[in-house]
């Protein structure tokens, strides 16, 4: 018996090959099972937070889109908010800076929906820090973008 994946667009099936008397081959096919639609990309920035651009890079290794970003932090910006933007191939996925993932001061996290979110094969997405808090900046921030196939 051999037993072979197969993968197409989001569907996995599993293929099985039987060699029977007589060498009569038989193929039966197990139930589909569907992968994951929400793939997360995870940035990180230990330490004390400040501007700063180009923050990590993601190549995306086919079309997808960006449906979700979530953005935390271990310690709470204070004075001001923690604004995020993210950059495919250095435009923003946010049509409007009112729109970017933002962490509220004195809390610990915040999300944003992009409605820009179409990212091509081949694309380069990169996170800017775009501005912390102004009486304690924040600490350590883990942002995750969430990639729809």
């Amino acid at each position: 018996m051999t037993e072979l994946v197969k993968v197409t667009k989001n569907v996995t099936k599993v293929v099985k090959v039987f060699q029977g008397p007589n060498n009569r081959v038989r193929v039966t096919t197990g139930p589909a099972v569907r992968l994951p639609t929400n793939i997360p990309v995870a940035y990180t920035k230990v330490g004390t937070l400040g501007p700063q651009t180009g923050v990590n890079r993601f190549r995306a290794e086919y079309d997808t889109t960006a449906v979700k970003v979530s953005i935390s932090v271990v310690t709470a910006p204070l004075g001001s908010d923690i604004v995020c933007d993210v950059l495919n191939e250095g435009v923003s996925i946010f049509s409007s800076p009112a729109l970017r993932p933002r962490i509220l001061a004195g809390q610990l996290e915040g999300f944003a929906v992009p409605d820009v979110g179409f990212i091509a094969a081949g694309h380069h997405i990169t996170l800017d820090i775009v501005s912390v808090g102004s009486g304690q900046p924040g600490n350590t921030l883990t942002a995750i973008i969430w990639l729809s196939n």
